[in-house]
């Protein structure tokens, strides 16, 4: 009878992870389907148009940055309106020795200065594909450490059943003699 109640949790935690992995897919395909409308429309985002210039979000379709000079340490981005042309990525050992906008969070992304037409990296805060992992990988330790504690309680219980059963059955033929 206690086997099943292992069997219900577990089979019910498999559910609910299962459940989170579709949600997750469902979330990167609309935002996926969100950015390729965007792309088409190259929608501009004015972040404060007193302070910082105008970031143009990511296009594929950039004429512009083909011909672009790359300066992976300029710092453009604070006086020009840019356009972002990459993801955020995590940051190998030698970026985060030469490109200073891996030392802030450690993860790059690539952009362009329009006025200047200069390619930048600048500091991004996180990269989806890392963050997911580490969510996968916490979820997993998790499940693994549910299971181990639960067959070391069924075993335990199993060693205390044991000992009442041989316990009551020494008592039974005590009393019968």
């Amino acid at each position: 009878m206690k086997q099943w109640r292992i069997i219900v949790i577990v089979s019910g935690l498999i559910i609910l992870l299962l459940i989170a992995n579709f949600s997750i897919q469902i979330k990167k395909r609309s935002t996926k389907n969100k950015e390729n409308s965007s792309r088409t429309s190259s929608a501009v985002a004015d972040l404060n148009t007193t302070l910082r210039p105008t970031v143009i979000e990511y296009n594929s379709t950039n004429s512009l940055a083909e011909n672009a000079k790359n300066v992976p340490n300029s710092k453009c981005w604070k006086k020009e309106n840019t356009r972002l042309i990459g993801d955020c990525i995590h940051c190998s050992d030698y970026e985060k020795q030469t490109i200073s906008g891996c030392l802030e969070f450690g993860n790059i992304q690539q952009g362009l200065c329009i006025s200047s037409n200069v390619k930048f990296y600048k500091s991004c805060p996180h990269v989806l594909q890392w963050e997911e992992k580490k969510f996968w990988m916490f979820t997993g330790l998790m499940l693994l450490g549910l299971i181990c504690s639960s067959l070391l309680v069924w075993y335990r219980q199993r060693q205390l059943d044991k000992v009442f059963y041989q316990k009551l059955q020494r008592q039974v033929e005590s009393d019968t003699i």
